[in-house]
């Protein structure tokens, strides 16, 4: 192989990976406000209820000011609803666990359990715990 063609194609395997690392960081930009709109405490989000109305409606200050208190008490119902939603699929879930294990064998329910035991590291990282709280104690399966 002469050095022309070495260097062509060291400069097109270099230009194939920035093109990667590109559409990977765009990617990530385009789809991170979604999932940080899910995982939000209300003040965020009423924040950009408040910044996109004022944005999309060309609110005043004035207008912007006196509908804050309203948006941040639909942004905190909203963020209760999610939390009540949430607890509600947990424990339907956990439910559905309890009544399918009998029909499972050991190998099986130990897979669940480990199924269960990520779903909650995940869930305990998404909420930004570091150290997780110990997993609520559970009936052991008969």
């Amino acid at each position: 192989m002469n050095t022309g063609l070495k260097w062509n194609l060291a400069v097109g395997f270099l230009l194939v990976f920035l093109a990667g690392v590109t559409t990977g960081t765009v990617t990530w930009h385009w789809h991170r406000p979604a999932w940080s709109l899910e995982h939000s405490p209300s003040g965020a989000l009423a924040h950009r209820m408040n910044e996109r109305l004022r944005h999309e409606l060309g609110l005043t200050p004035e207008q912007s000011s006196k509908i804050a208190p309203i948006i941040d008490q639909s942004a905190k119902k909203l963020e209760t609803i999610r939390m009540e939603s949430a607890r509600r699929v947990r424990q339907t879930l956990t439910e559905t666990h309890l009544q399918i294990s009998p029909d499972l064998t050991p190998e099986q329910r130990t897979k669940l359990a480990a199924i269960e035991e990520k779903h909650r590291h995940r869930r305990d990282r998404r909420r930004g715990f570091s150290n997780p709280p110990p997993a609520p104690e559970e009936s052991p399966a008969p």
